[in-house]
């Protein structure tokens, strides 16, 4: 996931420094400068669009180690692609637990006062969903029917907020348990909702 997300900010800073023409060069473009050379990536395979196998598990004690490292490495992939593009203020993501399998469902780059989606990737054929703009400028409640779960400006923090979801009641505790966290990564706090699933 890392490696992907990677490669998306490999390609949102080659569409930045391409899309300028040579004739409106300003000197903040000339001095902008990339270290490429620690990035291996194919953008063949960058998408966006389809649900993702984050991890697999057999039970809770699998599900709560690997949930950690790979929230967290998520978060620090998303973390990337929004330094490297200044237009992004949120990010909402998806993630379900269901049947032994973890599963990102969608990661959404926003430029909230602006009311736009920032494509990332390749968004060909993309459905974007109808974005609440309202709700994620007044302070980004969660959707109908979710929990709110807080806000955390930590990496540990989310991951603690997490684990505590994912094992407490209404949590994963037994085959065929469903929950549902979705994220919404702001500019200085990540906003954490879950909800069992259906």
């Amino acid at each position: 996931m890392k490696l992907l997300l990677c490669r998306i900010t490999l390609f949102v800073s080659s569409m930045l420094i391409f899309s300028c023409s040579n004739n409106n060069v300003s000197q903040e473009q000339v001095e902008q400068k990339f270290e490429l050379s620690d990035l291996n990536m194919d953008l063949n395979r960058l998408n966006f669009k389809l649900p993702q196998t984050l991890f697999t598990y057999a039970n809770q004690t699998e599900l709560v180690e690997q949930s950690d490292s790979k929230i967290t490495g998520l978060l620090e992939e998303i973390d990337d692609i929004v330094n490297a593009n200044q237009k992004i203020t949120n990010v909402l993501f998806d993630i379900s637990f269901e049947d032994g399998v973890a599963q990102l469902n969608y990661v959404h780059f926003l430029d909230v006062p602006n009311e736009d989606i920032i494509p990332v990737g390749d968004v060909s054929n993309t459905i974007f969903p109808n974005i609440d703009w309202d709700r994620l400028l007044n302070g980004a409640s969660c959707p109908e029917g979710y929990t709110n779960n807080g806000s955390c400006s930590t990496s540990s923090c989310v991951s603690e907020t997490a684990e505590a979801i994912l094992t407490g009641e209404g949590g994963i505790n037994s085959n065929g348990d469903c929950a549902e966290i979705r994220f919404n990564r702001g500019l200085l706090s990540v906003r954490i909702c879950s909800r069992e699933c259906d």
